[in-house]
C-alpha cells in the first residue's frame, strides 16, 4: 500500500494522483466544488462536519475532508498509519 495516504472516513488516496490539497473556504473554490458536485465529481469525506481541506485529484475528482489542511499535508508527506492488513472486524 505504498504511495497512499489517509484522507478521512477510512479512505486512502494515491499520492501520485493528487494534484493539490487546498483550503475549501474561499468563494472561487466553493464555486469549483459546486460545479464538481453537479457533475458527480465531489466526494464528501467529512460526514457532515465542517470541511477543512479539499484534495484535488489529477482526474478532476475532488475529496472534501474534515481533516485540517495541515493534518492532510503531514499525512501526505509522512504517511505511516496505513494498516498492514484489513482483517480486523468491528
Amino acid at each position: 500500500m505504498e504511495g497512499l495516504f489517509y484522507a478521512g472516513r477510512q479512505m486512502y488516496l494515491s499520492k501520485s494522483d493528487v494534484q493539490a490539497i487546498i483550503d475549501p473556504s474561499s468563494s472561487p473554490i466553493r464555486e469549483y466544488m459546486n460545479a464538481a458536485d453537479k457533475k458527480g465529481r465531489l466526494i464528501k469525506l467529512n460526514r457532515g462536519k465542517k470541511p477543512r481541506a479539499l484534495v484535488v485529484m489529477k482526474n478532476g475528482t475532488l475529496y472534501l475532508s474534515a481533516l485540517s489542511l495541515r493534518t492532510l499535508s503531514q499525512k501526505f508527506q509522512t504517511q505511516s498509519d496505513v494498516p498492514d492488513d484489513d482483517t480486523s472486524e468491528e
